[in-house]
């Protein structure tokens, strides 16, 4: 059994943008605008494996853009696979980057972007997956939606259940060096990516010290995503900007 949830119509919807840097809007399958925002699945039952969730993009730009997607994954139950589809190409779900660029044309709406849960195991639990789409010219330039599934909105993993998990940047945006604040009671690692993916960076969290300064003066001027990981997950991912 295979459950689609199908983008519905959206032509000649008059949305506002909430893009933050490239112009591009994402829409669900309801036609509601989830740029920089969150997209929760209606139902995932262990009896379905596979559940695709359909995006629209819309470039409101002045010029054609070629663009790629990229995953982050917050929370994946050992169980479920999750995998992009973008244009004609869907990638292996061990693939966090499409493959090819996709061409938005200026004005026009592209229905092609779609992620598939794989839950061939009979999963139950929570996830929670961020999706990039950004200008394979200018990589800083990106927009985002979050999926989630249960209460995968937010984050929490191992001896941190009992508790929020937060961290933050200071100061942010930043350059030559940025303090990483965390409350984790457990040791962790501090990843620093591009937007592409490219992880720049690998600092160990140590949960006695909640406050951990890293030296960026090796990163050029920029947008980045700053995540706290613990084994195989990422538990919380932010953006930092580097000036």
């Amino acid at each position: 059994m295979k459950k689609v949830y199908l983008f519905l119509a959206i032509l000649g919807i008059s949305a506002p943008s909430f893009s933050q840097n490239l112009n591009v809007q994402i829409f669900d399958y309801n036609g509601n605008d989830v740029t920089n925002g969150v997209y929760a699945i209606p139902q995932l039952h262990p009896s379905a494996p596979t559940t695709d969730v359909k995006f629209v993009l819309k470039n409101i730009s002045a010029a054609d853009m070629d663009v790629k997607v990229r995953r982050n994954t917050l929370i994946m139950p050992a169980g479920y696979q999750n995998a992009i589809c973008f244009g004609e190409t869907c990638f292996p779900a061990e693939s966090d980057t499409t493959g090819f660029e996709q061409l938005l044309t200026m004005n026009a709406l592209d229905s092609s972007f779609k992620v598939t849960i794989f839950n061939n195991d009979n999963t139950t639990g929570d996830f929670s997956v961020v999706y990039y789409v950004y200008d394979i010219n200018n990589p800083t330039q990106y927009v985002s939606v979050k999926v989630y599934f249960g209460n995968g909105l937010t984050a929490s993993i191992g001896e941190n259940t009992a508790e929020s998990i937060s961290v933050a940047a200071y100061p942010n945006p930043a350059s030559g060096s940025v303090a990483i604040k965390h409350n984790l009671t457990s040791d962790g690692q501090l990843m620093i990516t591009d937007i592409t993916g490219k992880t720049l960076k690998s600092i160990r969290l140590n949960a006695n010290s909640q406050s951990t300064q890293v030296d960026i003066s090796d990163l050029r001027a920029g947008v980045y995503i700053y995540s706290i990981q613990s084994g195989s997950k990422r538990i919380i991912s932010k953006k930092l900007v580097v000036r």
